[in-house]
């Protein structure tokens, strides 16, 4: 197994720091400055942005200000981050009885965690905490079964949204960008596709209805998808056809002590395609920030992967209309109808990759503190976050948030622009 060594692309100056981490990670949540009431440019630095990008697709960002979003929680002892405590953790320890959290009622809260605390792992997954190695990632299902569950996953997906159709139409904007990514990325490269969560069908139906054929009926290059263990794995015979289907557990509400984000970041970084929602849920009204596990997936990307390979290519995605086809009450967040309303339009648009480098560049010290710790550590041992690696964390998140804001203003403008349709208006401040 790989030891956790610092990568040779952000191999600079790095400061050593203590152990640290936080138990539950709230959203990165930046104030929008009052001059951009109606652009949603948080967190912005007044310096230049990287020349090699256009000022208004990619600003400089900065850190999250709010201290609740970036400063860690102490750790007491190395020993409190092993697998079994993380699991405890992961299965409601986080319960809050009244108000909401995270946009959560106090009754979706306590059903998630009554939910988690149920939760069984894959087979794969309990023998590698046996093993007490975190970075296992999950062995790719049969080929010839998960050929199948994504083909008719695909076929329904193209069923129920077409370009021209009877039940639902399909609008999609630079499509070619991420066929592109997925089948002509550089050889070692894993793709993140980042994406606001607007329905139960975002996947595998709208993403089945995007792909050809070509893609859904090869398994290695299809993408690895999340679902939460409170919604999608509370039976064996569900959790063996999403696993088919390439989609893993998540828990929700779980922090970023979870093996699975080390897991999954292992994907990435041996060149898998990892298709996520960094909300964490759905959000048919607004859209809310990135979760800080979409940052640690990506440092423990570089960590899995051999020394000197590029960071994953991170590619946005934004869509509307979705939540019209299998809308929800805005209360409560429980479907209004199972059956999928028709005669409606989606709109998907595909945005341009991602440049984390300079956001790795800045966090270079994260790196080199869990360098530090993994020799402390036994091999496999889950790592700790220390406060660099927190910051790192924010500003992945924030960049990937302000790409799908802009992404949704670009599409918001380019459908009333073509199609006569206003979907709302593009500088919404959410």
């Amino acid at each position: 197994m790989l030891r956790r060594e610092p990568p040779r692309a952000v191999a600079a100056a790095r400061a050593t720091a203590g152990a640290a981490t936080a138990e539950h990670s709230p959203p990165c949540r930046p104030a929008v400055p009052p001059r951009f009431k109606r652009r949603e440019q948080a967190c912005l630095n007044p310096r230049p942005p990287a020349r090699a990008l256009p000022r208004l697709l990619w600003p400089r960002l900065q850190p999250c200000s709010r201290r609740s979003c970036c400063t860690p929680s102490p750790l007491t002892s190395p020993m409190a981050m092993a697998v079994a405590p993380q699991r405890a953790q992961a299965r409601g320890s986080l319960t809050r009885k009244t108000g909401t959290v995270d946009g959560l009622t106090a009754a979706e809260v306590a059903t998630i965690d009554r939910k988690n605390r149920s939760y069984v792992p894959p087979p794969a997954y309990a023998a590698a905490d046996a093993a007490g190695d975190v970075d296992a990632p999950h062995p790719p299902p049969p080929p010839l079964l998960s050929a199948f569950v994504m083909a008719v996953a695909g076929a329904a997906g193209k069923a129920l949204f077409a370009t021209a159709s009877a039940t639902n139409g399909l609008h999609v904007y630079r499509r070619d960008a991420l066929l592109t990514a997925v089948t002509d990325r550089p050889p070692g490269t894993g793709l993140l596709t980042v994406s606001n969560h607007k329905s139960v069908l975002d996947d595998p139906l709208l993403l089945g209805a995007l792909l050809p054929w070509s893609l859904l009926t090869d398994p290695s290059r299809m993408r690895w998808g999340l679902c939460a263990v409170d919604i999608c794995w509370q039976g064996r015979a569900a959790a063996a056809v999403l696993t088919a289907g390439k989609v893993l557990p998540i828990v929700r509400r779980g922090g970023l002590g979870q093996p699975e984000l080390t897991r999954y970041a292992a994907l990435l970084g041996r060149g898998d395609w990892l298709h996520v929602f960094p909300e964490g849920r759905v959000s048919q009204e607004g859209m809310t920030y990135a979760r800080h596990g979409l940052g640690k997936m990506v440092v423990a990307a570089m960590e899995a992967a051999p020394p000197g390979s590029p960071p994953p290519l991170l590619l946005p995605i934004y869509h509307e209309g979705v939540e019209r086809v299998m809308p929800q009450e805005a209360a409560t967040h429980e479907l209004l109808s199972v059956a999928p309303r028709l005669g409606q339009t989606a709109y998907v648009m595909v945005g341009e990759a991602v440049d984390l480098v300079p956001a790795l560049a800045r966090g270079a010290g994260c790196f080199a503190a869990r360098a530090v710790a993994a020799r402390a550590l036994p091999p496999g041992a889950p790592l700790p976050d220390p406060p660099e690696c927190m910051a790192l964390y924010a500003d992945v998140c924030t960049a990937a948030s302000t790409a799908l804001r802009l992404l949704r203003a670009r599409l918001r403008a380019t459908v009333a622009e073509e199609e006569g349709v206003d979907l709302g208006d593009p500088y919404e401040v959410s």
